[in-house]
């Protein structure tokens, strides 16, 4: 653990590691004027590298100005020469009450920390267009070929709260051959989509966004060009992936899998759950993953699961959140989840496959048997993958105790004919 003071009221948003596995990460420091957006630059042990910006960081100062200023930097990414791209927010005042207006920036820096003059108007890039009287930028994604993506919500004129991707050079000019004239606004049948939350490119240049609308998820797939994939869901837009929405999505292979936030039936008191889901290419719901139930639901009872992001690990899914013991009670704590794409985690037996070794009871309190005709090992994990328990030769005559406390843990269970099946396991 890392703790530094930049100046005050520091806070982190991104961070981006580098080839020489030194850091960068984006933010703000200081209060209203006089702070402003901040980068910071640390060495592989966590110090600041003093050879970059002042004394290891960067600010650019909250002076007011709304086309100058950003309060924060939201997103950082680096390109291949080193330099580096940031995106942020700003918002417009006005003293008669009218409602403030917000704009999408960007700027890019040297690899040293000095601003890129070459980039935009010396340096800077705000998102200023005919008709487009807000719009706020959620992020940015760097191509191979060093163009760049940046995505985000604005309202137009005559039809507010759509999702906007726009393609730009990497000297901030827009790339006028993408969309139209460098801009995709996504708005079919006459449905608002607002508050994307995520990008993802496959290595051939196909663009996914996913998001909410009305607490409804949905998935865009675009081409390289900017035009939609009608082949994918309906002209180009899957829609209900998630009663929440879609925070986070990743690809694998030519399917997308992503969780969601669901209401536990039945749950007293009322108790959210992360359920995952899996699409095909087309869009449609991929009803091979985890049968028969074509979802995963992972309810760390008694709390209230939140899913911020998943990322692939040597075909793992990560999911990195949060829990509470109520929607109206702090704090909340950390949750990262790990899951097996190769294995089925259900805790009900397959129908085709009775002979099945199964654990008996799940729930339990940390004591169970193992119902098979042969003898099975057991090894338990818990949810961030560590082994906490093993034990040779379990079966309906010689049950399992474990000490292990309350939780959620997955039960590899491995039978002497070498067939092997993993389960989820509460302990209450």
């Amino acid at each position: 653990i890392v703790y530094c003071t930049i100046e005050n009221s520091d806070y982190i948003n991104n961070a981006a590691i580098l080839p020489d596995n030194k850091f960068l990460v984006s933010g703000s420091t200081g209060n209203s004027i006089g702070g402003g957006a901040m980068i910071a630059k640390f060495n592989q042990n966590g110090s600041l590298d003093s050879s970059f910006g002042t004394n290891g960081y960067i600010k650019i100062v909250n002076t007011g100005n709304y086309l100058e200023d950003m309060t924060s930097f939201a997103n950082i990414c680096i390109f291949e020469d080193g330099k580096i791209l940031v995106s942020g927010n700003s918002l417009q005042q006005f003293s008669d009450g009218t409602a403030p207006l917000r704009y999408g920036k960007l700027m890019k820096f040297n690899s040293d920390g000095s601003i890129d003059t070459t980039f935009g108007n010396n340096g800077r890039l705000t998102l200023v267009y005919p008709n487009i009287n807000l719009n706020y930028i959620v992020g940015v994604h760097i191509l191979p070929d060093n163009t760049f993506l940046c995505f985000g919500d604005m309202n137009v004129t005559s039809n507010p709260n759509v999702v906007f991707l726009a393609k730009f050079n990497s000297n901030g000019n827009l790339y006028t051959t993408f969309g139209a004239n460098g801009f995709k606004n996504v708005n079919i049948n006459s449905e608002n989509f607002r508050s994307a939350t995520k990008l993802n490119v496959k290595s051939d240049g196909t663009i996914f966004i996913g998001g909410v609308y009305t607490n409804v998820g949905y998935i865009i797939k675009m081409f390289p060009s900017g035009g939609f994939d009608t082949n994918f869901g309906i002209n180009g837009i899957a829609t209900g992936t998630g009663s929440f929405g879609v925070a986070s999505f990743e690809l694998t292979g030519d399917k997308i899998i992503l969780p969601n936030i669901f209401n536990v039936p039945n749950s007293n008191p009322a108790n959210s759950a992360i359920r995952y889901k899996r699409l095909n290419s087309d869009g449609s719901i991929d009803m091979t993953f985890n049968p028969p139930s074509d979802v995963f639901d992972y309810d760390y009872n008694p709390l209230i699961q939140y899913s911020y992001g998943i990322k692939f690990c040597n075909n793992k899914l990560f999911n990195f959140g949060a829990t509470r013991i109520s929607s109206n009670n702090a704090p909340a704590q950390f949750l990262i989840t790990r899951m097996l794409l190769d294995q089925n985690l259900s805790t009900t037996q397959n129908e085709n496959d009775s002979k099945a070794a199964m654990l008996c009871p799940n729930p339990n309190k940390g004591s169970f048997s193992v119902n098979s005709v042969n003898t099975v090992s057991v090894t338990i994990f818990d949810i961030l993958g560590q082994k906490v328990f093993s034990q040779a030769n379990a079966s309906n005559l010689t049950p399992v105790q474990t000490q292990l406390s309350k939780g959620v843990y997955l039960v590899k269970l491995e039978e002497e004919s070498g067939k092997t099946s993993t389960q989820k396991m509460v302990v209450e």
